[in-house]
């Protein structure tokens, strides 16, 4: 398990998000608009779930677990 943050720039929050490093970059997305729904009392539109994540000039890949991406505690993603 690995400790990340995920930045949301819309409403300026950074999430602390906890997460198994053999999971799909997709799979984190999914749990982490899960956790930002439930935490906010929102319900994100369907075309606000196209989102992805950013880290460090690159895009992370939604199909590639976070550990082959080189994620490790403390990186920041940033959610587009």
């Amino acid at each position: 398990m690995i400790m990340i943050d995920i930045l949301y720039p819309p409403t300026d929050e950074i999430y602390d998000f906890e997460a198994d490093e053999d999971i799909t970059g997709g799979d984190l997305l999914n749990d982490a608009l899960k956790l930002m729904e439930r935490k906010e009392g929102m319900s994100l539109p369907a075309d606000l779930r196209e989102l992805f994540f950013y880290r460090k000039g690159d895009f992370l890949n939604s199909s590639l677990t976070l550990k082959s991406q080189g994620l490790k505690d403390g990186d920041r993603l940033i959610l587009l």
